[in-house]
C-alpha cells in the first residue's frame, strides 16, 4: 500500500519544515518554516519501507540524504494605500486633521497602509503588521505619525504638506536589502468663495455675478439671488459646497437682507428693503467670505415673461 512508505525528517530538520503537510498519496514535498534554524549537518530525510503486514509494523528497509536548505533573499517591497481607507485625490492619498472643515467634503482623518515584500518565484506575502517591518518617517515628520500596523494619522498643527513613509525590514536578513517608499499628504481647507447669481435660474444665469438687487418693475418685490459657494484646499483641488451641510451664512442687516434660508437644497438671498448688507459665508473657523449687497428701489424692467409651475 502507498502508506507503506514512510519519508521521516531527522530530529534536527523536523524544527525546519512543516511536517503536517508532508504527506502526499502522490507525492511528498516539505515546506520550510519562516525563522527556522539552518546550517546544521544532522539536517536528513530517511525513507523507510514499512511492514504493514505484521504488527508492530517493522521497518523492512531505510535509507537517508543530507537536505540543506536554502531559503531566498526578497527581490522587492511595496506599500501601498488599502482599498477600505481610500485617500486618493490624484496620485497623492491626502488626509486631514479632525478638527479641519476637510472632514466636510469627504476627507478621510486616517488611511492604511498594506505592505507587501516579493520573492523570487512567490507571490507577494502581505507583511504588514509583521514585526520585522519598521515604518520611518523620512520627511514631513511634523505632519503625521505612522504605527507599528501601518496606520498613519495626522500629528495635531496648522501646517499642511507632504510627508514621505519608508518601509524597511533591517531585523529581517532576507529583506534587508529591500525597502518602498509612498507620499502621503496632510492638507486641509484654506479658502472660501460664493457668488449670488440670479434667481430662479435660467439658461447662462449661473456666469452672471448678482450683487445688486432692484425692485421688480409694478411690484414691491426684489430680485433674489441664489448662492454658489467653493472652498479650496491646501493640496489645490476645490470643493463645491453650495448645498453643504457645514456652509453657514450672517447678515449684518437683517432689514435690507434677512439672513438667507434655503430653497430647496440651497442659500437664497432674498431682500425686503433698499439699503445695504454685509452678508458672510463660512465654512469652520477662519473660512469665510464676505459680500457687500445692495438693494434699490430702481426697478428692473421686465422684458420677458416665462410660464412656471413652481419655482421650487
Amino acid at each position: 500500500p502507498s502508506n507503506a512508505l514512510q519519508i521521516v525528517p531527522s530530529a534536527a530538520f523536523a524544527t525546519i519544515i512543516n511536517a503536517s503537510t508532508m504527506y502526499n498519496p502522490s507525492y511528498y514535498k516539505f515546506f520550510v518554516m519562516e525563522n527556522a534554524g539552518n546550517g546544521d549537518d544532522n539536517c536528513a530525510l530517511e525513507a523507510r519501507w514499512v511492514d504493514q503486514c505484521t504488527g508492530g509494523s517493522p521497518t523492512l528497509a531505510s535509507g537517508s540524504i543530507a537536505a540543506l536548505v536554502s531559503l531566498p533573499t526578497a527581490s522587492s517591497a511595496s506599500v501601498t494605500i488599502s482599498s477600505s481607507t481610500p485617500c486618493n485625490t490624484g496620485a497623492i492619498c491626502s488626509i486631514t486633521r479632525s478638527t479641519d472643515p476637510a472632514v466636510n467634503v469627504n476627507r478621510r482623518t486616517s488611511t492604511q497602509l498594506v505592505v507587501t515584500v516579493t520573492f523570487p518565484g512567490q507571490s507577494p506575502i502581505t507583511f504588514t503588521s509583521d514585526p520585522r517591518t519598521l515604518y520611518t518617517v523620512v520627511s514631513g515628520s511634523d505632519l503625521i505619525a505612522v504605527s507599528s500596523t501601518g496606520l498613519v494619522t495626522p500629528k495635531a498643527g496648522t501646517t499642511f504638506g507632504a510627508a514621505v513613509i519608508r518601509v524597511t525590514f533591517p531585523t529581517f536578513s532576507r529583506a534587508a536589502s529591500v525597502s518602498a517608499n509612498i507620499t502621503v499628504r496632510v492638507d486641509g481647507v484654506t479658502g472660501l468663495s460664493w457668488t449670488p447669481s440670479p434667481y430662479p435660474a435660467y439658461t447662462g444665469s449661473t456666469s452672471v455675478t448678482k450683487t445688486t438687487l432692484s425692485k421688480i418693475h409694478c411690484t414691491t418685490a426684489y430680485q433674489r439671488a441664489v448662492v454658489a459657494a467653493t472652498v479650496t484646499l491646501s493640496d489645490g483641488t476645490t470643493s463645491d459646497v453650495s448645498t453643504n451641510g457645514a456652509l453657514a451664512v450672517s447678515s449684518d442687516a437683517t432689514s435690507v437682507v434677512p439672513t438667507p434660508t434655503k430653497i430647496g437644497s440651497t442659500f437664497v438671498l432674498q431682500p425686503t428693503a433698499a439699503g445695504t448688507a454685509n452678508v458672510e459665508f463660512s465654512f469652520g473657523a477662519g473660512i469665510s467670505q464676505s459680500r457687500t449687497i445692495t438693494v434699490t428701489d430702481t426697478s428692473a424692467t421686465v422684458t420677458a415673461l416665462t410660464w412656471a409651475t413652481s419655482f421650487w
